[in-house]
């Protein structure tokens, strides 16, 4: 549904904050998850066992090539993944947040026929309205987090900033589509 590049490069960037108010809502709420029964069926139980100890020695040549080409290899993977995961992200998130309001506009249409051109003009509107809401989740959550970890100060600093830029750069995004779908 995202033709524009900018308007991509747009719902990206938006897609990478959220992406960072998650992790800090993980992070906030880890510990609670942790103590629930939960995680003791997800996460996997401390071994009792004591640490062997190793003698250190000195690596050989063909042990440092060895070595060398493995850095180099995860190097080079790391900047692949760097340079494809931006893309990746937006790829995915403009494809669930399509699924969703293609899922959704029936019903709020009551099923009735609708043009091509109101349907897109629909569509879009809706696609926005689900990243906006979307904006919303880590702040309300950052509203409820527990003080345990981090300040909630410094958590709600960060979900809120992360959310109002998410919502600014999917209404810039928004209205990049919105002029184009004009005649």
């Amino acid at each position: 549904m995202t033709t524009s590049r900018l308007a991509r490069a747009l719902n990206t960037l938006g897609y990478l904050l959220q992406m960072v108010a998650w992790v800090v809502m993980v992070a906030v709420y880890l510990p609670l998850i942790q103590q629930a029964d939960v995680a003791k069926f997800l996460l996997p139980s401390a071994s009792l066992r004591p640490a062997p100890t190793l003698v250190p020695h000195t690596p050989g040549s063909v042990e440092i090539i060895f070595m060398a080409v493995v850095v180099a290899a995860v190097l080079a993977l790391t900047l692949y993944a760097l340079i494809t995961f931006p893309a990746r992200v937006g790829a995915s998130g403009d494809k669930v947040v399509k699924k969703a309001a293609a899922a959704t506009l029936p019903v709020l249409t009551q099923h009735r026929q609708l043009s091509p051109k109101s349907r897109r003009r629909l569509t879009l509107r809706l696609m926005y309205y689900i990243r906006a809401g979307s904006c919303l989740v880590p702040v309300v959550l950052a509203a409820a987090a527990p003080s345990d970890t981090i300040p909630p100060v410094a958590t709600m600093i960060i979900a809120t900033t992360c959310g109002m830029l998410s919502l600014v750069l999917f209404s810039a995004a928004y209205l990049r589509e919105a002029h184009l779908a004009k005649p």
